[in-house]
């Protein structure tokens, strides 16, 4: 029998492990499983019982889609928001440090931004900021499969380039 640790005293017959396996009791596990058809409620199993609920599957992201997901307003308001609101990070300007960040995110279902990764990367501070644009930015309009909405994958690279006085 097992017992609660709660609910032991010091008059619980505790039994040492030599005295356990000597016993004529079955030790070992039940598996139930459950469906429609049979199955036990979770309240019918004994205080001590073990229940193991599997994890939901993971959404699925996808590649390629027959609708790419879309900035709001289209490519050009894409490239707007991405030239009003980067900042050229500090040691960037003071090392003359130019180039691009490749940076993958994903536009849920939802148009929402997540799973930000820099695929390619220019210099810390560079890969820092080109993650805070893509974090900060709108809700998209999401890519769809079969006229239905899905997680797609979105690569794109944000330029750092100095303006030289002339």
């Amino acid at each position: 029998m097992i017992t609660k640790r709660s609910e032991l005293t010091k008059e619980t017959d505790i039994k040492t492990n030599d005295e356990i396996f000597s016993s004529k009791a079955d030790i070992g596990t039940k598996t139930v499983i459950s469906n429609e058809k049979n199955g036990v409620h979770v309240d019918d199993l004994p205080e001590t019982a073990l229940v193991v609920v599997p994890p939901k599957p993971a959404e699925t992201i996808e590649r390629f889609v027959e609708q790419k997901p879309s900035f709001p307003g289209g490519e050009a308001e894409l490239m707007k928001y991405l030239n009003s609101n980067l900042r050229y990070p500090v040691p960037a300007l003071e090392n003359e440090i130019e180039g691009r960040v490749v940076i993958e995110f994903v536009v849920s279902k939802t148009g929402e931004i997540s799973h930000v990764k820099i695929l390619q990367s220019l210099h810390p501070s560079c890969d820092k900021e080109a993650e805070r644009l893509i974090k900060k930015m709108p809700k998209w309009i999401p890519g769809k499969q079969n006229g239905n909405p899905v997680n797609v994958y979105y690569t794109i690279p944000i330029r750092f380039k100095l303006e030289k006085s002339r």
